[in-house]
């Protein structure tokens, strides 16, 4: 069938990619003009490089109360999964975390629950912070998330203090009245950018964001629908072209500017608005074709042991002290044995096994010492391969280079080719990587970041080639709104 004959197929496609051009055509430029910021700016958050770095050092001389013994001032019904020390306002406090992400805090000087933080308490938590460089101008305590937390998993945080200081950068802190946390960090411009990349292109605004699986719908949907609205201008533009050149042989049969424009910039960069949509569409992963990056919950007993009693053996955390000040410790576990992270300033750490008085200190576990929990991971498959990655590859990077290096690559025999990094320095599985999910991370990161390793390190040129193609795909979606104007304003006056 010649489709460039058939006037059915011809309008059809048209009526697709002018009516749904009507209703998406603003959110399309708003998409790429946001596309431009986006480029230099997240959403604002703090690094947990900072928030350690930050912390008040933990004094252990004013610890009384070992973990074993702040165990029992746990509710019955309280099934812990994370426990970390640290200080709080100068005092030491256990912070337990159970199944359904709710806090509790245990003295670690004189025992019992801590009652949650009061004005009073936050201020010294942000004079600590600020080395008291910086006047607090008020306080105000929020009970429900707000635009700058607008996620879920900041609900066991509520109630919320922000405090507002008076340096340069009109600076806010929020921070947990139940436990000390600072979850926010914010100032003036991070918000102005914010709003003009990230709030607008990832549709973050609060009232959507915070209910995750409509914020997921509205995305997918608009995708969806710009997808066609794409397909439809490639195909539209392409019969065009075809028809023109056999009647005129003429590029474009338009004779109206915005018309022939928008031809001309869609037969550019049509193409490629259409992989930007279609990865934002996948980067949703709509109906959970892809598998995810962590460990599930079959994977993580696998990793850790089916064990989840408090370790018995009281730990001698003075043992930590000769490495540098301690800002926070947390009991983790691998193949059934407790062991304490130790962090320090600028991501220093050290891990102490929980195995008697003669436990050592190390600065990362050796394979050997991996391999049991490696390979529980997968009992019925065998290691196909073993690498010890000093740099990046792939699918284990971040745009400013700061993921933890070097890390084990494990890949395995299994059906779904599973590979598996795991940092040794925290002994945690950091990343996982299937068949479906390596897939997902080209059709999405690698069409819509352009990460592609022959360009995404090398600056300027990955700027360059990504603000060529967003003038075009903007002036693109520029001449689509214009046209949508036109045809709204010639509706008007009928």
């Amino acid at each position: 069938m010649n489709l460039i004959k058939n006037k059915i197929f011809v309008k059809a496609v048209l009526i697709t990619h002018r009516y749904l051009g009507l209703t998406l055509s603003f959110i399309f430029l708003i998409w790429c003009l946001s596309g431009f910021v986006i480029m230099y700016k997240e959403f604002p958050h703090i690094k947990e490089r900072e928030k350690i770095n930050n912390l008040t050092p933990i004094n252990f001389k004013r610890i009384s109360i070992n973990p074993n013994q702040a165990w029992k001032f746990l509710p019955d019904n309280f099934k812990w999964k994370q426990l970390k020390l640290y200080s709080l306002i100068d005092k030491p406090v256990y912070k337990f975390v159970n199944e359904n992400d709710s806090i509790i805090l245990i003295n670690a000087d004189v025992g019992g629950i801590t009652a949650n933080i009061g004005e009073k308490g936050v201020k010294e938590i942000v004079n600590n912070y600020t080395k008291g460089q910086d006047k607090i101008i008020k306080t105000e305590i929020i009970t429900e998330l707000d635009q700058w937390i607008p996620r879920c998993k900041y609900l066991p945080y509520l109630p919320i203090y922000k405090v507002y200081t008076n340096d340069k950068s009109e600076t806010i802190f929020y921070i947990s009245s139940k436990s000390g946390d600072i979850i926010q960090k914010i100032n003036f411009s991070e918000k102005v950018w914010a709003w003009l990349g990230p709030i607008p292109h990832w549709l973050y605004f609060k009232n959507l964001r915070i209910n995750t699986n409509a914020w997921r719908a509205v995305v997918i949907v608009i995708s969806f629908i710009g997808v066609l609205m794409c397909v439809g201008g490639i195909v539209l533009g392409t019969i065009r072209t075809l028809d023109s050149k056999k009647r005129s042989k003429k590029l474009s049969p338009y004779k109206k500017r915005w018309f022939k424009w928008h031809h001309y910039l869609g037969f550019i960069f049509g193409l490629f608005i259409l992989t930007w949509i279609l990865s934002g569409l996948f980067s949703m992963n709509p109906l959970k074709w892809s598998s995810e990056d962590f460990l599930v919950e079959d994977e993580l007993v696998s990793w850790k042991g089916n064990t989840n009693e408090p370790p018995s053996v009281i730990t001698n955390f003075n043992k930590l002290q000769k490495f540098g000040e301690v800002k926070e410790i947390e009991l983790n576990k691998i193949n059934n044995n407790y062991y304490w992270l130790a962090k320090y300033d600028d991501n220093q750490t050290k891990i102490l096994f929980i195995e008697g008085l003669d436990s050592l200190p190390k600065k990362r576990l050796a394979l050997n010492e991996l391999m049991p929990s490696i390979k529980k991971l997968k009992v019925k498959d065998t290691i196909t391969e073993i690498t010890l990655l000093t740099d990046y590859d792939n699918y284990y990077y971040n745009k400013d280079r700061s993921l933890p290096l070097p890390v084990y690559r494990i890949k395995f025999s299994d059906k779904l080719k599973t590979w598996y990094y795991i940092n040794p320095t925290n002994a945690t599985v950091v990343r996982k990587k299937q068949k479906d999910s390596r897939f997902e991370r080209w059709i999405y990161n690698g069409l819509h970041s352009m990460d592609f390793a022959f360009i995404f390190y090398k600056r300027p040129l990955w700027d360059i080639v990504v603000l060529v193609l967003l003038m075009g795909c903007t002036m693109l979606s520029f001449t689509g709104l214009k046209l949508t104007i036109n045809s709204i304003n010639k509706w008007y006056k009928r």
